[in-house]
């Protein structure tokens, strides 16, 4: 898959995944402690066929 592919390159720790009900969506989260990786990896994945991607700092 190729979401596994871009995680594998950014160190992180995966987080909650949830399967919507109704539109069966899947809600994914993954933690990265650099911000520069964490804008990198939104932006890879919003390049893949049907994700879209949200950035949060906490």
């Amino acid at each position: 898959m190729a979401f596994k592919a871009i995680a594998e390159r950014y160190p992180g720790e995966p987080g909650i995944t949830r399967k919507m009900k109704g539109d069966q969506r899947r809600v994914m989260e993954y933690k990265l402690d650099d911000v520069s990786d964490a804008e990198e990896f939104a932006e890879a994945c919003m390049a893949l066929e049907g994700f879209t991607a949200t950035f949060e700092s906490t």
